[in-house]
């Protein structure tokens, strides 16, 4: 099979079943009649894990370092491929992690999975405010960027790593639980019906009469692991911020194409959602990790969309303490398995390298709310530190808001909660601004005349 064939194969979308109607219910994972689609399902799901596992990787892999860590004898089995534990984020590894998933996981049967949120988010409140309390009068073509309201976003993206691109959101029962990335419900990006994400509640305060008038770029359904994207969500599994010139390029790329080559002018909200993978790095790659490296790269990366198209936001977001998804797997059995031999974060595991990583997460964070300030006062081009997941205490909920699939990355219940979180954020000032929420008791922030600007 060539590279081309190969990669075009990958990047098949495998439908879902569709979930529950109402927009911010439970959501949960319900299955239709397997009988009819299993065939057809199992038929593109393993043509693409064939290309992606003997073909050439799909995607960018992560740069290495070149000095090599051997993997423990302990983690490796008679079926399971050698793969350096420095390099996850590629075919070789994501085919081993398959097989341990298909070979080896009977034994944690019992680790079940119940993707129905055990708090769900509260109904999202907020009408349109069409023709009502947020005209202010002001001509479209004639707002500045600190004008900008929330029905005015014409064109939504997101640059990032696998968070933004649903991996592992939503399992199954082991040992038949599928390897995907739920593009689709993505807090910041999703485009699926019905699902609580920041593409559809902006339809829903956009609303004229019974039209709910979507922004373009949100994705629908899911991807395989390692694509490069998927409408304008450009995030891809593993990058790190030296990979998001990559994403610029394709994103950059997209726009000047149908359907959003009419909209080039207008007003676009772009979601940023990087730097973990670089935290991962840090007992081998001093460069990857260095707040100065990424604050500079970051620049770098927003200094060219400004340059290439007009009428940005951005929302620049504040990273969690990475390492606490260790800290909450290890009660786990299953958890703390996945995490000793397939490495989704490779230096976790060292305690002296998981402070390092609480160091470096609050020097990020600085890093990019300076960067937000160095664009202040520019009437096209906006962005906006969003701090809302920097407080949040991962240990504290244990395994109940990751993914069943790894115990590493955000589940759908997770997704839910940052989608709210991302909107309130975004209609307090700066300065002002939520850090620490509490899950189980959530209250929706709605545009008003006394609140109407995207902050």
């Amino acid at each position: 099979m060539s590279p081309s064939k190969a990669a075009q194969q990958a990047r098949t979308v495998v439908h879902q079943p569709r979930v529950s109607p109402t927009i911010c219910n439970t959501m949960r994972y319900s299955a239709p009649s397997w009988r009819s689609v299993a065939p057809v399902i199992i038929v593109m799901f393993l043509a693409a894990a064939a290309a992606a596992t003997f073909a050439t990787p799909v995607g960018p892999l992560v740069t290495v370092s070149t000095h090599q860590h051997p993997v423990p004898a302990s983690d490796l089995s008679a079926n399971s491929t050698y793969v350096n534990w420095t390099e996850p984020w590629t075919a070789p590894w994501l085919h081993d992690w398959s097989e341990f998933l298909r070979h080896e996981a009977s034994k944690w049967a019992h680790w079940g999975v119940n993707d129905t949120c055990s708090h769900p988010v509260p109904l999202f409140p907020c009408a349109s405010l069409e023709n009502q309390e947020d005209d202010d009068g002001i001509a479209y073509k004639a707002r500045t960027a600190d004008q900008v309201r929330h029905r005015d976003v014409r064109i939504v993206a997101v640059l990032g790593d696998s968070i933004s691109a649903g991996f592992g959101m939503i399992s199954d029962k082991l040992p038949s639980a599928r390897v995907l990335e739920y593009r689709g419900k993505v807090f910041s990006i999703g485009g699926d019906k019905h699902e609580l994400t920041l593409p559809n509640l902006l339809a829903r305060v956009s609303a004229t009469g019974k039209h709910h008038r979507k922004p373009l770029g949100a994705p629908k359904l899911v991807t395989v692991p390692l694509a490069l994207g998927k409408d304008l969500d450009r995030a891809v599994s593993g990058a790190i911020v030296q990979d998001l010139s990559t994403q610029a390029t394709s994103l950059l790329s997209l726009l000047a194409l149908p359907p959003y080559l009419p909209h080039y002018r207008d007003w676009k909200l772009v979601t940023v959602l990087i730097g973990a993978n670089n935290l991962c790095r840090v007992c081998f790659d001093d460069r990857a990790v260095n707040p100065v490296v990424i604050k500079a790269q970051l620049r770098t990366v927003l200094l060219r969309l400004r340059r290439a198209a007009p009428r940005w936001i951005v929302n620049l977001m504040g990273l969690f303490k990475v390492a606490q998804v260790f800290d909450a797997a290890q009660p786990v059995p299953y958890c703390k398995t996945v995490f000793e031999r397939f490495h989704f974060c490779p230096c976790v595991g060292d305690a002296g390298s998981r402070e390092r990583m609480n160091q470096l997460v609050d020097a990020y964070n600085a890093a990019f709310a300076d960067l937000a300030r160095e664009f202040e006062g520019d009437k096209k081009f906006k962005v906006i530190y969003q701090p809302g997941f920097t407080g949040t205490d991962i240990v504290q909920y244990g395994q109940e808001f990751l993914s069943k699939l790894d115990c590493f990355h955000p589940n759908l219940c997770a997704n839910q909660v940052m989608a709210h979180v991302l909107w309130n954020n975004m209609l307090e000032p700066v300065g002002a601004k939520t850090t620490v929420f509490d899950p189980y008791n959530l209250t929706w922030t709605c545009p008003s005349r006394y609140r109407m600007y995207i902050s």
